[in-house]
Formats: structure tokens, sequence, C-alpha cells
């Protein structure tokens, strides 16, 4: 049994080993996404608040690997959304 806003719920998923290296998020943003597609809550963040943080972590993990600054303009440009917004 898990706990979503208080309620004890039935597990549907196993759940996932605690090295999952973001800090239990993972097992967090499935319990809401279960909540969400089987009782249809409101999800907490929207498509475009997600395909915003995608493009951002992308660019992070490019940062990293080539160890320069990366200019996100193109990625926003190819998903067609406006970052400043």
């Amino acid at each position: 049994m898990i706990q979503v806003d208080g309620e004890s719920k039935a597990t549907l998923f196993k759940t996932l080993p605690s090295g999952d290296m973001h800090g239990g998020g993972d097992e967090i943003m499935a319990v809401h996404l279960a909540a969400c597609l089987l009782e249809g809550r409101e999800p907490l963040a929207s498509v475009g608040e997600g395909l915003r943080s995608a493009i951002t972590a992308f660019g992070i993990d490019l940062a990293a690997d080539t160890g320069s600054v990366v200019d996100l303009r193109q990625m926003w440009n190819a998903a067609g959304i406006d970052p400043r917004v």
C-alpha cells in the first residue's frame, strides 16, 4: 500500500530500488502519474512545463559532457516553444 494525498492506495507497480538516482523522485512521480491516469487527478505540471524542464535538463547534460556553455535556442525552436513565456 502507498499513501496518495493521505489515502492508502494499492500499489500498481513494482517499487523502484532506492538508488534511482533521483532521490526517490521516480517513485513519487510514478505514484502521481498512476493517480492521474486511474483516478482523473489533475497533473502537478503541464505538458509545456515538462517539455521546458526536459530541454533544460538536456542542455545541462550536454554542457556537463562537453564542458562548454550550451545555447538552447535551437532546441527551443525545434520544440516550437518560447522559453520566455
